[in-house]
Formats: structure tokens, sequence, C-alpha cells
């Protein structure tokens, strides 16, 4: 299975890894069920929901009995070094885990920031398991949602509980989770100005609800640049980033995953990107292309 190309998993699974990726940078007292799936394990930190071939979720507990480190790189992007369950790698959920470094499923990760009797964790979104040594995988970031934004690390682990009581820190809280989701400020002031304020696919011109996308991943300010980014809807940006999304360079056609061409999606299958007036802020045709291939080896309609 191709990075970035998760369009054979099964719908639950995608609508599993949806959730953490949408959710990232957000702290959360305990995920609730989605269309039946338990998103983590309360008894397990490994979770590999029954009948998926793949583990879903980890979760790293404060003063729990594994050695697990979490640690920013220089680029501000995460890794977390998770500690097998017990001593046996052939374990179901090591098992499962190996199946998703194998294959390139990413997992969604969970750190506890506050403990019992109101345990609340942050949701880092989702992790690629990059590495598998001495008993330790090593969870490494998926996707740019956390990234180091204009020259600061984006989100930092909370030193103190959040007091909803405080309507000052609760407006701060969620203005940050907002910007967070949108991407760095002034890579998406310069789209929405690009793309006259509407959504290259959709249209849609409520600014609360569009996103910076990148095309290549954030790989520091450079990547920032006009022609590496799409305006997009929210929920736009969340496929894109999948690979359920993409656009082909040259004509800027839409395609949408097969796995959701029974859904609302399908009415984008084949359309047009909009883009802006200025060619020069059109998208890289050739990140758009290794985007692109990623995204046909799963979807090749010959």
């Amino acid at each position: 299975m191709a990075l970035e190309n998760l369009q054979s998993l099964p719908r639950k699974h995608l609508a599993a890894l949806t959730w953490f990726h949408e959710h990232a940078g957000q702290d959360v007292r305990w995920p609730e069920p989605l269309d039946g799936i338990f998103l983590v394990n309360k008894a397990k930190g490994i979770h590999k929901p029954q009948g998926f071939s793949y583990a879903l979720s980890v979760r790293q507990s404060m003063n729990g009995p594994y050695e697990d480190a979490f640690h920013w790189e220089t680029d501000g992007s995460w890794y977390l070094q998770y500690q097998h369950e017990g001593t046996n790698p052939a374990y179901f959920t090591n098992r499962a885990m190996n199946a998703c470094r194998m294959d390139g499923v990413p997992v969604g990760v969970l750190l506890q920031v506050k403990q019992k009797p109101n345990p609340a964790y942050r949701v880092l979104g989702l992790g690629l398991v990059a590495d598998d040594k001495g008993g330790v995988f090593t969870i490494r970031q998926y996707g740019s949602r956390l990234d180091r934004a204009e020259g600061s690390v984006a989100v930092q682990l909370p030193t103190e509980a959040f007091d909803a009581s405080n309507h000052v820190d609760a407006r701060r809280k969620a203005m940050k989770a907002i910007a967070i989701r949108r991407g760095q400020p002034a890579f998406r002031r310069r789209l929405l100005e690009a793309y006259g304020g509407a959504c290259g696919l959709s249209g849609c011109s409520i600014s609360a609800v569009l996103e910076a996308a990148h095309i290549s991943p954030y790989r520091g300010s450079h990547t920032n640049h006009v022609c590496n980014g799409i305006l997009l809807r929210a929920d736009l940006h969340t496929l894109f980033d999948l690979g359920l999304l993409a656009v082909e360079p040259g004509t800027y056609t839409v395609h949408i995953a097969h796995a959701l061409h029974s859904s609302e999606y399908s009415q984008f299958h084949g359309s047009r990107l909009r883009l802006p007036i200025d060619a020069a802020c059109w998208p890289d045709n050739d990140a758009l292309l290794a985007k692109y291939n990623l995204w046909m080896e799963p979807n090749d309609e010959a």
C-alpha cells in the first residue's frame, strides 16, 4: 500500500483515521465510539479493533508501565518511541503495528495530559510506524497539522489543566485549535488572496472553513509557497491529505477515490480545479504529479 493511499481500507477504518486527522491538536476527555468502532482502548495502549487488519491507535499514559518517549524534531514535526506490548513481538497488537509499518497505514496517536479522576488526552493526529527495533516502535508524524508555524512550534503539550470557567483561556485555546487546522497563517493568507477567498474545488467562500492545503508535505518555510498549496474547504483538505482526493497535473481534473464514489463527494469527480486568476499562483505541476502518481497506484482506471 503506497504512502498517502488508504483507499483500500474499509470505510469504518478510514472514518476513524479521519477523526484523528481532524482532531489533531485538540484535548479530549475520551473519544466516543465512531460508527460502532472504539477509537482507543482503555485496557491496552495499542488498539486493534476486532476485524481490523491493522492497529488503529496508540495511547501514551502518564505514569504508565512503559517507558514511551515523545520528541519534537527541529523542523517542528514529532515522533513517538512506543514500546511493544509485553515481551512477545508476535503478540497480536505488536503484529498489528508491524502490519501498519509494512503497508504504510497510519495510526491515531494520543498523549495523556491530565491524570485521573478527570483524565484528558491530546490528540496528536496520525503517525506512521516508521521503525521497530529493540522492542520499540518509532511512530513519526503523518501529515502537516502540527508542523512548525511562523517560526515557532504550533502545538505545545499543556502544562496546566484547562479551566472551562476561564472564558479568556477558553477563547484562546479555541482560536489556537482553529489556527492549527487552517494551516500556517501567512501561507493561508496568500492562498486566500490567490483563490479569491473561495475553495478551489467547491467554491465555498466561508472563510472560517477554508484551509491551506500543502501539495508536497511541509518541510520548512520554503514549502509554504503559494504554488505548493490549494485553498480547500476543511473536509476536502482532509480527503486531499489522506490521498482520497487528487488533482491531475496539466488538466487540473479532480479525481475522487473509488471508496468515495457512492458518497456525496462523487459530485466532484471529473470536475476541474478552480485556478487563481494569476497564473503565477497556479499549483506546481511537479508537486501535483508526485502526489497524483501515489494516488494512481490503487486507483488506476485504465
